[in-house]
């Protein structure tokens, strides 16, 4: 195999060792964000710190490869990459290695226990100067409440199991369910409508593409329970962030809890709205911690390794 030369846009956790034993005989640089870096490499590692746009990749005129341990790819201009013959590499979700990362799952759940019980909602409270009182924070048992999963793929899959073990409620929408999967888990893929003006919490976990963009927007928002939880831990392009702004002010039960931001590798996402008014709303920040666990980025590591390896063992 000739020698390739590797730029690693991200340093930390990369299993440069388990690299260089699927694919010896390489180059392997890591980015510095220093303007006077060698840019003739034929393989670019990513994860989600940077947005590998046209002005970002027209930088790398011999790039052949682009690999990253990610289901959704809206970080890559993938228009450009097909156009200059750009092969893109990233997690394919029906693999039964990948089917086993439940880390987004675990942390979608772990959300959900703490909303219903109202510890986030209360620690806001308390660090803003709010009373010490426990009767502003009454909350349901988890048998009460019902849970709307926008989404039906892996993650959806893994959190509906854990919160059936928890006996809460579910109501499942997803536009693309068969028939064999609804009856694997003795579901009813609701309408939208229904599982909006239904749920006390909607979780979404619904990839990201065009059609896709702004997809919780007014209409969606005006639909849900006034004191309906919405969490977000798929990307921030599906949210219309002026829309949920708007709303969040108007509807002071209404709660939101966000692990992605639009535009969140930009270098100007502390101009972000929602952030900039995080004191102001009923609203809880994390920076894209769902799949951040050391297992599951080391899986899907290896994991477009070995597809790597199987594509250039056949170009």
């Amino acid at each position: 195999m000739v020698k390739k030369k590797i730029l690693v846009l991200e340093k930390q956790n990369f299993p440069e060792n388990y690299l260089n034993k699927k694919i010896n005989n390489n180059d392997i640089n890591y980015f510095s964000g220093n303007k006077n870096y060698s840019t003739d490499y034929d393989i670019i590692f990513c994860r989600l710190k940077y947005k590998l746009n046209e002005k970002f990749l027209l930088k790398y005129n011999k790039l052949k490869y682009i690999c990253s341990p990610t289901t959704g790819l809206n970080h890559i201009d993938l228009n450009f990459c097909k156009k200059n013959k750009i092969k893109v590499i990233n997690l394919k979700t029906k693999n039964k290695e990948i089917q086993n990362i439940t880390s987004t799952s675990e942390y979608t759940f772990a959300l959900i226990l703490s909303l219903i019980r109202n510890i986030p909602q209360s620690l806001k409270h308390l660090s803003l100067g709010g009373k010490w009182d426990r009767n502003l924070f009454l909350s349901k048992d988890f048998s009460e409440v019902k849970v709307g999963i926008i989404g039906f793929g892996r993650i959806g899959q893994n959190l509906f199991k854990m919160l059936k073990m928890m006996n809460i409620n579910t109501i499942i929408n997803d536009t693309n369910i068969s028939k064999p999967i609804e009856k694997k888990y003795n579901i009813e893929n609701k309408s939208l409508d229904y599982l909006l003006k239904n749920s006390d919490v909607v979780t979404i976990h619904i990839n990201y593409k065009e059609e896709n963009k702004n997809f919780i927007d007014e209409n969606f928002l005006n639909k849900l329970k006034k004191n309906c939880i919405l969490i977000n831990t798929s990307r921030g392009e599906i949210i219309d962030e002026l829309s949920l702004l708007k709303h969040l002010k108007k509807n002071k039960r209404f709660f939101a809890a966000l692990d992605v931001l639009d535009n969140e590798t930009n270098d100007k996402i502390y101009s972000n709205k929602i952030l900039k008014n995080i004191k102001k709303i009923n609203t809880i920040l994390t920076p894209h911690l769902g799949g951040a666990t050391i297992k599951s980025m080391n899986i899907a590591e290896k994991y477009v390794i070995n597809n790597l390896y199987r594509v250039l063992k056949n170009d």
